[in-house]
């Protein structure tokens, strides 16, 4: 039997640290609590933590599998992972009413992500691996969320909803733009509130008066049309097939589906639309009310704050009942500020200036995300690279990367390559500068990188 240990984070830094042994093999107890969920439950993991070819590697599994003979992986060492990284994000999809969602670090009740030394590994849960590893967090208390958003290219069923934050920020990164829905390659999203219908009114105060007026209308009939949708197809509210849930929705009456557009061009006439092109960068601050439309695919980073406020939206609402418009509203005191801060170039070492380019794209409260784009076939040193930027003496937890091109990430002896739209977690153990990971990548490649800030 396994020895038991309450602190397994700090037993395997005393174990690695130590140089008594190149294998320990251990149990402790984990109390599984996903973001979203109020039950948890305790369970109980064996890990072995070896060294091999001169790397640090963590098998881990569930001691009520390896008892039953389900799982043998801690002692064929099939799963186990690189203390050192980096790691590759093992994703989870989550159907939406207007899409899906691509979740790369998320670890809450609807879904769990995975990290993986490659991606045929299922790789371990990421809160169980922070639970073994809590100094890839600092200097945050959460790993801050990435995700892709996938919406549906048909105006109606792609809209997603309009909507707002108190705390959490957000950027996105335009990855794609169905030419179907946006012919000239020019997209749009809802940002913010119109300047030009605000003129009509004697205030702000008046103007959101009028806008909720307009918003309850079409909130009522709404729920109409949810209630005839209810009786008689129950299963578009699950329904993650878009054609599918467009040939449900012609069969609802077609006066019913005329009055639900004029009372949605209505409701939109109060909204701002911002143009969006492949590649733009769209800074979400708090307080800004925002929705993408149909046909745009976006990259995003966010602080690990869950929370919403939903202004209106043109499907039924499955996650909470009804809507947060007074809410909202009663937070605006003017008009929220919708231009954001700028994006910036960084400056490099002259050594990098005809290798890469590196635009710093966000820098919110928690995080910062920058990009990089080769502009010659390469190899850059991560610290190297990014250093000049952060200070020679930066120590923080993760880097998390999101790949738009194919690229290899390369520690040593290991190399991971990704491929579009694939993440990575990179740990920042020691001192930044003494980093030894390299990024390589063709001329035109171009990758996302976010780090926690304090």
């Amino acid at each position: 039997m396994s020895v038991m240990v309450e602190n397994p984070a700090d037993y395997i830094q005393q174990c690695m640290s130590s140089g008594l042994s190149s294998s320990y093999r251990f149990c402790f107890e984990f109390e599984n609590m996903l973001l979203g969920s109020e039950l948890s439950q305790k369970e109980v993991y064996q890990i072995l933590l070896y060294k091999q070819d001169g790397r640090w590697r963590v098998a881990i599994a569930l001691l009520s599998d390896l008892a039953k003979g389900h799982n043998d992986q801690v002692n064929a060492l099939e799963n186990s992972l690189a203390v050192d990284g980096p790691w590759v994000f093992k994703t989870v999809s989550i159907p939406k009413p207007w899409g899906q969602e691509i979740w790369y670090s998320a670890y809450e009740q609807r879904g769990v992500c995975h990290l993986a030394d490659d991606n045929q590994q299922s790789g371990v849960p990421v809160h169980l691996w922070l639970y073994l590893f809590p100094e890839l967090l600092k200097p945050s208390t959460e790993l801050n969320l990435l995700k892709v958003l996938a919406p549906f290219s048909s105006p109606l069923l792609g809209e997603l909803y309009f909507e707002m934050h108190e705390k959490k920020q957000e950027v996105y990164v335009v990855s794609h733009i169905d030419e179907t829905a946006w012919p000239d390659g020019v997209a749009q999203m809802r940002f913010g509130f119109c300047s030009e219908k605000q003129k009509q009114f004697s205030s702000f105060e008046a103007f959101k008066v009028a806008y909720l007026s307009v918003v309850k209308r079409y909130e009522g009939l709404r729920k109409q049309i949810d209630a005839a949708l209810q009786s008689q197809f129950q299963a578009v509210f699950t329904e993650s097939n878009e054609q599918a849930k467009s040939e449900y929705l012609k069969q609802l009456p077609e006066a019913l589906l005329r009055k639900e557009q004029l009372l949605a061009d209505e409701m939109t006439s109060f909204i701002a639309k911002r143009p969006l092109r492949l590649g733009d960068v769209i800074q979400v601050p708090k307080l800004l009310p925002h929705g993408l439309l149909h046909g745009v695919r976006v990259v995003e980073f966010q602080t690990p704050v869950y929370e919403r406020l939903i202004l209106s939206f043109r499907q039924k609402v499955l996650t909470q009942d009804g809507w947060d418009t007074e809410q909202a509203l009663a937070l605006l005191a003017e008009p929220p500020v919708s231009q954001g801060i700028q994006q910036g170039v960084c400056k490099l070492h002259t050594h990098f200036d005809e290798l890469v380019n590196l635009e710093r794209i966000v820098e919110f409260d928690g995080f910062e995300v920058f990009r990089l784009r080769f502009l010659q076939a390469g190899t850059v040193g991560l610290a190297e690279l990014l250093c000049p930027v952060v200070g020679q003496n930066t120590n923080f937890g993760n880097i998390l990367m999101l790949a738009l091109h194919e690229i290899a990430i390369q520690n040593g002896p290991a190399e991971l390559l990704l491929q579009p739209q694939e993440g990575a977690c990179l740990p920042v153990w020691e001192n930044f500068s003494e980093n030894s990971m390299q990024l390589q990548a063709k001329k035109g490649s171009i990758v996302l990188l976010s780090r926690p800030l304090l």
